[in-house]
């Protein structure tokens, strides 16, 4: 017997006779579509002269076997790709795909960054094995980054994979000194990866003092020095910041010394006042109510959060902050820049938060976002959740952080 496409199947066994009923047996299950894979993106960002054009040069020219697309986000200060990346045209499509001879490509785009490349990456009958996008040097990092974490849910080809600064050793102390101040600690802040370059231009003590610094304003980021911005392509590309290695980053991010804030010093480099961007962390004891974590965490992202926000309704909270802070930077706006963080949870099918078994979870934060997931893997839970199962321990980086708030705020989310 045969049957039109697109209806029910099923073999028959043989019959003794005309009046028999066949058989039915069930036909095999087609097989599965394999799981999509997708392209991860890795942005680039740098002030101008600081190498990204002699990292992107060994990547569009270098022999390492990949396919790799080069994308310049808003095409401004190339310092020195005019011959091999090709300007963008109309609505933000790309006028020219310059193809390498190593098979990478390279166009420039403004608009719609996000659905441009989508085209790119499904064209063609190969796929690629990464996207950078290099942003102009002045750029702050953390819209891209968030246009690019994605839900799954959104079934994108696009995954982001991790944010790569390039900090020029020379320079770096004037850009954090004078007026690119805000800039310059904003791409630290937002890195998962520094490539701290122009090494030999720079004594061993100054070098050390910045990488003291940058710790300081990135403490979970991984600093690797560098000579003309040469670093093995695996250690920029491909990391699964934003997914299995942020367990990784977690355990260094949760290294922090101290007490709740931390920022660089005059003795560890002569910055200037106007600084005041720092790392935070405030630890709890106790299972965290699911709801009163994510209304905490879209207060600060989402509510422009300035001075006495995160302890607003809360009975006896000072308005006087305790933290190191002077008056002027109690009066600025807090700007969080980045979330990292473990705690436990209810499951989220639990009706009663106070009464479910807790769960181990990676709290993130970029720009105006955050993600609260399951740990993806059990052996990377950090040793001090296994010690004490009800620890939970958050770090912030931003400007003007007011910790004392930070500290109030989060004990509030508590069961």
């Amino acid at each position: 017997a045969s049957f039109p496409s697109g209806r029910p199947k099923a073999r028959m066994s043989s019959c003794s006779s005309d009046d028999d009923i066949p058989e039915l047996v069930p036909a095999p299950e087609p097989p599965r579509a394999p799981e999509r894979r997708r392209v991860p993106v890795t942005i680039l960002t740098g002030f101008l002269g600081s190498g990204k054009t002699s990292l992107l040069r060994w990547i569009l020219q270098g022999d390492h076997g990949l396919r790799i697309a080069v994308v310049e986000n808003d095409f401004g200060d190339t310092g020195g790709l005019e011959g091999v990346i090709a300007r963008d045209g109309v609505d933000g499509e790309p006028q020219k795909i310059v193809e390498m001879p190593n098979g990478c490509v390279c166009c420039s785009v403004k608009d719609e960054l996000v659905d441009t490349l989508e085209m790119l990456v499904t064209r063609g009958p190969r796929t690629f094995d990464a996207v950078v996008i290099e942003t102009t040097g002045l750029a702050n990092p953390g819209p891209v980054a968030t246009a690019f974490w994605l839900d799954e849910a959104l079934q994108s080809n696009l995954v982001l994979d991790a944010v790569v600064t390039v900090v020029d050793a020379m320079q770096m102390p004037r850009y954090l000194e004078q007026e690119h101040s805000p800039e310059a600690t904003a791409q630290v802040a937002f890195a998962d990866r520094i490539l701290l370059n122009k090494k030999d231009l720079v004594e061993e003590e100054e070098l050390k003092r910045l990488t003291s610094v940058l710790r300081t304003i990135n403490p979970s980021a991984e600093i690797r020095e560098t000579f003309r911005a040469q670093v093995p392509l695996s250690w920029i590309l491909g990391t699964e910041c934003f997914g299995k290695r942020v367990e990784e980053e977690l355990q260094r991010a949760m290294a922090l010394p101290g007490g709740l804030w931390t920022k660089p010093s005059k003795k560890e480099l002569s910055l200037s006042h106007g600084l005041r961007v720092g790392t935070g962390k405030v630890s709890s004891t106790g299972r965290l109510g699911r709801r009163r974590l994510r209304r905490f965490l879209s207060d600060l992202l989402w509510e422009n959060t300035g001075p006495g926000a995160t302890a607003a309704g809360l009975e006896g909270v000072s308005a006087e902050c305790l933290d190191n802070r002077t008056p002027q930077e109690r009066a600025a706006k807090m700007e969080i820049l980045r979330i990292k963080g473990a705690v436990w949870l209810a499951p989220e099918s639990a009706e009663v938060e106070e009464d479910a078994e807790a769960i181990p979870h990676v709290v993130q934060g970029v720009y105006d976002l955050f993600e609260v997931e399951p740990f993806q893997d059990a052996e990377n839970i950090p040793e001090w959740m296994r010690e004490n199962s009800r620890t939970n321990r958050l770090v912030f980086i931003g400007r003007n952080l007011d910790m004392d708030e930070l500290d109030r705020g989060f004990q509030r989310c508590r069961a």
